[in-house]
């Protein structure tokens, strides 16, 4: 659907210059999506005349309250079509929705900064440490079900610390209440160290940041507010801390080299367990043509990139790898975090998928990353190659053409990657291999010629054996 999808973002309230915004964004996707409502699915997704009812300056960046209610008064009038007008409204109305709700309230995260001080003399406090059915800055959704009610709980040393052998400060119980998950603690103030603490919790109040560690007994991927999200569903809490930063800004990451010097596996504590494989979501975006570099696509992801903005990039994600790991997931065939597929890389991935190793994909899991990859050349108005499985002898033209396309894509990634680490040694190409390059190109360039003059077809090919010897040598680079 043309409106972009629901999401939720600071929001700040002062005048509004469209045109003078439009003219400052960048001609790219990413950005244009986070800054409009609506998009024109018929045209380049990278250029701003694609977009309407821009509301946000930059990607990141808070929505304009103004821009909203003008987008909402004219959207009667706006030139798209009456059935994408409910998804625009719905988009701009909920960052209208989110400036009331944040009025006087903390923003919405794991770690949170909401605490009273019960009993000063005994160390008695109450903390929300985290908030239910929203999308945290990890990509979570933490559902109601996820916290056992009075399970009881440590109260860890600042910043974690007692998974590195630091004594705890107190111990307390879990309750939630509405959206909100609440620890009731009482510090041990019989000790020095859980008096310090709590001291420094008092005395910081409203900047006191709470964080909880856990291992996701039940979770699942699926889709909220239009985002990629984890959701989980229950988990075991081991212990809830006052922390410093919160996990938007590298407690996660910090937390994990902890546990990891303590002997404790970080991938279970910090949340991060194996899940079983299957192919990423289906989900819906804007399909382009252009060229396509699966090597400088994925180059150009931020290695932080959380997991499930990974996952709007690729097919699949190996199970028995790391989820926060690029090197975890198979198929790229988007234009980085959130952008637009690519028909190229889609076809390329299914050809793959239809090889005999089937890009190296478990069998019980192709067929639902081929129903994805399938899904967007559908968006695109594109009928996909058949699924196949088993050995790809006899194809038919089309399919053909797409397995060799898989074939030479991969190739060009592999040649990028080896003439990249010859390079650093200061050496070039081998002979043999430059010359395999040059007749790639060659053989390209007759394809070329054929489909500008067709009737090159009837005449005799001049380079039989120079052919053969090339694809011999492609089949054995690829173990075909």
């Amino acid at each position: 659907m043309p409106a972009v999808s629901v999401h939720h973002t600071a929001t700040v309230d002062e005048s509004w210059d469209g045109p003078g915004a439009t003219a400052a964004m960048p001609n790219d996707s990413t950005v244009l999506r986070y800054c409009h409502a609506w998009y024109d699915p018929n045209g380049d997704p990278d250029d701003k005349t694609t977009w309407k009812f821009p509301h946000a300056k930059s990607k990141g960046g808070p929505a304009n309250l103004s821009a909203c209610r003008n987008g909402l008064a004219r959207l009667s009038s706006a030139n798209i079509p009456s059935k994408d007008t409910a998804g625009v409204r719905a988009h701009l109305q909920a960052h209208l929705d989110d400036a009331k709700k944040s009025e006087g309230k903390p923003m919405n995260t794991k770690t949170l900064s909401r605490v009273t001080v019960k009993d000063a003399a005994k160390g008695e406090v109450t903390a929300v440490f985290a908030t239910l059915n929203s999308i945290d800055s990890d990509g979570d959704v933490t559902l109601p079900s996820a916290f056992e009610e009075g399970c009881p709980v440590r109260i860890s040393a600042y910043g974690h610390q007692s998974w590195q052998g630091a004594l705890p400060v107190g111990k307390g119980t879990i309750r939630t209440v509405g959206n909100e998950a609440i620890l009731d603690g009482q510090f041990f103030m019989n000790t020095a160290h859980g008096r310090d603490t709590f001291e420094v919790v008092k005395e910081l109040g409203s900047q006191q940041e709470w964080s909880y560690g856990y291992d996701p007994v039940e979770f699942h991927f699926g889709e909220f507010e239009g985002k990629q999200v984890r959701f989980l569903a229950k988990q075991k809490v081991h212990e809830v801390s006052p922390v410093l930063l919160g996990a938007g800004v590298g407690t996660r990451v910090l937390a994990a080299k902890a546990l990891a010097s303590a002997g404790v596996d970080p991938a279970s504590a910090m949340g991060l367990v194996r899940k079983p494989g299957k192919g990423i979501d289906v989900h819906e975006t804007p399909v382009v043509s252009r060229s396509w570099d699966a090597t400088f696509a994925v180059k150009g992801i931020d290695d932080n990139t959380r997991p499930s903005e990974l996952r709007t990039v690729y097919a699949w994600c190996d199970p028995d790898g790391d989820p926060e790991r690029k090197s975890s997931y198979r198929l790229p065939h988007h234009h980085g975090v959130d952008g637009p597929a690519n028909l190229r890389a889609i076809v390329a991935g299914i050809a793959l998928l239809n090889s005999d190793n089937g890009a190296g994909i478990p069998e019980n899991d192709r067929k639902a990353v081929y129903d994805h990859l399938a899904a967007h050349m559908r968006d695109a108005d594109t009928d996909p190659p058949e699924y196949r499985t088993g050995s790809t002898s006899a194809l038919k033209f089309y399919d053909h053409g797409t397995a060799v396309l898989a074939t030479v894509s991969s190739f060009i990634d592999r040649a990028s990657e080896v003439m990249a680490l010859r390079a650093k040694k200061g050496k070039g190409l081998a002979p043999a291999s430059a010359d395999l390059i040059a007749w790639i190109d060659d053989d390209l360039r007759r394809l070329k010629a054929l489909l500008e003059n067709p009737q090159l077809a009837a005449e005799e090919p001049l380079r039989d054996q120079e052919i053969s010897t090339l694809m011999a040598a492609v089949a054995s680079v690829h173990g075909i």
